[in-house]
């Protein structure tokens, strides 16, 4: 079998625990489990040279992925659990076979791994001025929309105007289309507006060009890659699947559909057991990681729940009583999870809008930031109410959110460029 080069994760269905890393596998490590192997070999290319190649081997068996970088085209996989394997390379314009080994308990096994080059499809690579031509409009798209999306983003899509002025308008609106409009535009006018989906159209229009910004090439530190371990998780089994509704012209609306691919989305470290919590918004499901669980049916708890259109859910918070609390992008509510019960309770603030983030604060309130209606809110745990503040700068949409350790909350307003601060005494 030859597995095709794929940059993101294998094949949409491992999860990389990214603030967890270490954690996760020191607990597996520490765990009552069999004896361990070592995984080590070399890996060749046909052409050109091999640094910092990406080597994964999957354990079938506890569906875990230890990922390790080559130092001089040689990995190494220290104490890997026993059991059968799938061993592979995973680097961009490369094929690779996929190794089929089984791993003793205190074996150590040699896999040596040949890729071949791929010359894949060809890319139209340009300048950044090709790409994006100056001109009307190209200021706001660098100015308010690539801060986020970056720069090969718009360029990858053929849409008329119309298409293009449904994709702001879902920007600036929201995806929860719960009727009145959730922001001010106050630093939107209309011409800005339209001088945008001008610009998009007349260079990414239907029948456009593909052309990608070219950036210097990555070269990557073997000394340092070479001694990390990056573990990763099979997905968990049974989540549904949601896909969005047909589409009007590249404006997509989350609606539940049969089909589509679920992916996690922010992860969150429980104080209380120190398991990691995700949101699905895709599946509409809160998900209950253990990482030191070994045996895979073991290892996930899944939480789904139903609402008229796809809630969306993104970010994420857990309480000192192990209560999850998480955003939605378009249902616009906290959700609320007791895991002890399964007991899943929706909460709906004073205003629509899309919520991003929540936190967590010392009295175990829950704040929030919506987005798109520019406001800060607090969700009072115990009295079940609300407290919102619209932001003193209109339209300055607060994104990322945290709470110090005297209550306050800060949040980073994308929209103004400024940084807010509500005090809750004050």
């Amino acid at each position: 079998m030859i597995r095709k080069r794929n940059t993101c994760l294998p094949r949409l269905s491992a999860v990389l625990i990214a603030g967890g890393m270490a954690l996760s596998f020191c607990a597996l490590l520490g765990a009552q489990t069999p004896e361990r192997g070592n995984i080590s070999g070399t890996v060749t290319a046909d052409q050109g040279t091999v640094r910092g190649f990406r080597v994964e081997a999957h354990s079938l068996q506890y569906r875990i992925w230890y990922v390790v970088y080559t130092r001089a085209g040689h990995y190494s996989i220290p104490k890997a659990l026993p059991g059968p394997y799938e061993l592979s390379v995973v680097q961009q314009e490369y094929d690779t076979p996929i190794q089929k080994a089984s791993l003793n308990p205190g074996q150590d096994l040699t896999i040596d791994i040949a890729v071949k080059k791929n010359p894949g499809q060809p890319v139209t690579y340009a300048p950044y001025d090709t790409v994006y031509p100056p001109g009307p409009g190209r200021e706001i798209l660098e100015n308010r929309c690539m801060p986020c999306h970056g720069v090969n983003f718009y360029n990858r899509q053929k849409r008329t105007k119309q298409g293009w002025e449904a994709g702001l308008r879902t920007m600036l609106y929201g995806p929860n289309w719960n009727g009145e409009p959730t922001l001010g535009h106050s630093n939107f006018t209309a011409a800005q507006k339209d001088a945008l989906a001008s610009y998009l159209a007349a260079h990414f229009g239907p029948d456009s060009k593909t052309m990608i910004v070219k950036h210097d090439e990555l070269v990557p530190d073997e000394e340092a890659l070479s001694k990390a371990i990056f573990v990763m998780y099979d997905r968990p089994d049974g989540l549904r699947t949601y896909a969005p509704d047909p589409h009007i012209d590249g404006q997509l609306l989350y609606l539940p559909r049969a089909g589509g691919n679920q992916f996690l989305h922010d992860p969150f470290i429980s104080p209380t057991d120190g398991h990691i919590w995700y949101g699905d918004p895709i599946a509409e499901t809160i998900i209950d990681l253990n990482p030191n669980a070994l045996s895979p049916e073991m290892r996930w708890k899944l939480y789904p729940y139903e609402t008229p259109w796809n809630s969306f859910i993104h970010g994420i918070t857990v309480d000192r009583k192990g209560h999850v609390y998480w955003a939605e992008i378009a249902g616009g509510q906290i959700g609320e999870l007791d895991p002890e019960t399964g007991k899943i309770t929706r909460h709906r603030p004073p205003t629509d809008g899309s919520i991003l983030q929540v936190a967590t604060d010392p009295d175990d309130n829950i704040w929030y930031g919506i987005v798109a209606g520019s406001a800060v809110g607090v969700f009072d745990t115990k009295t079940k109410l609300f407290t919102q503040w619209a932001t003193p700068s209109p339209d300055a949409d607060p994104y990322g959110l945290v709470v110090d350790q005297k209550g306050n909350a800060w949040a980073a307003g994308r929209g103004q460029d400024v940084v807010i601060k509500v005090d809750p005494k004050t």
